[in-house]
């Protein structure tokens, strides 16, 4: 009778389906782009750090890794010519908990906004003002510049544009200045990176002055 039981048990366990014992486990899919073009990054590898799970993306930039334990997860994607991104606390549930997960990759080298980037760029002193054009001073004419300005990886000034502006006769001036300033970088993943910012560039004349017009 013990043998017959015993048999039983072995032919019940090895009608289990294949994977049964990953019943419980998460399920992590997502898909992973090019921030610039909005198109699958194919090829990219999505690694769960601290593991040995770990994917590879298709054509469609899709990528799936099956059988992870309940618990909470630094995820990382990356792919050449691209830089990587992490994301932290991830939460992965059990009972085939289905979690989705998207990465958005900037090609290297390519400028973050503001708003991208873990650190934005920090203005160095001095802080260079811009000269006041002879013009608008005789004039009495004031103002305030806005510029957008490219900050590189190395904190200088590469490139700047002037969004908005109450006179355009203060417009080069404002640029002159913003070209000398320098700054701490902007940071992405504790990486340095190219990061556009935009500073207001402000034209007041003193009390004596106007009081002269």
């Amino acid at each position: 009778m013990r043998t017959i039981i015993m048999f039983l048990a072995v032919l019940c366990a090895s009608l289990l389906p294949v994977g049964a014992a990953a019943a419980n486990d998460g399920i992590l899919i997502g898909t992973v782009i090019d921030a610039e073009s909005r198109q699958p990054v194919a090829a990219a590898v999505v690694t769960i750090l601290g593991t040995n799970y770990s994917a590879r993306t298709g054509k469609d930039g899709q990528y799936r890794i099956e059988g992870l334990p309940e618990g909470f997860y630094q995820i990382k994607a990356e792919a050449p010519k691209f830089d990587h991104q992490i994301k932290n606390n991830v939460y992965v549930g059990a009972g085939n908990d289905k979690v989705s997960l998207f990465f958005t990759l900037f090609g290297k080298g390519t400028a973050r906004e503001a708003g991208e980037v873990d650190e934005q760029p920090s203005p160095i002193q001095p802080f260079i003002s811009p000269k006041y054009p002879d013009d608008a001073r005789k004039q009495g004419m004031e103002g305030t510049v806005f510029v957008k300005l490219l900050v590189s990886e190395r904190g200088d000034v590469k490139q700047t544009e002037v969004v908005q502006s109450d006179a355009e006769v203060f417009n080069q001036a404002s640029i002159d200045a913003a070209m000398k300033w320098r700054f701490t970088p902007g940071k992405k993943n504790g990486v340095p990176v190219a990061t556009w910012v935009v500073l207001p560039f402000k034209f007041k004349l003193d009390s004596d002055e106007k009081k002269k017009k």
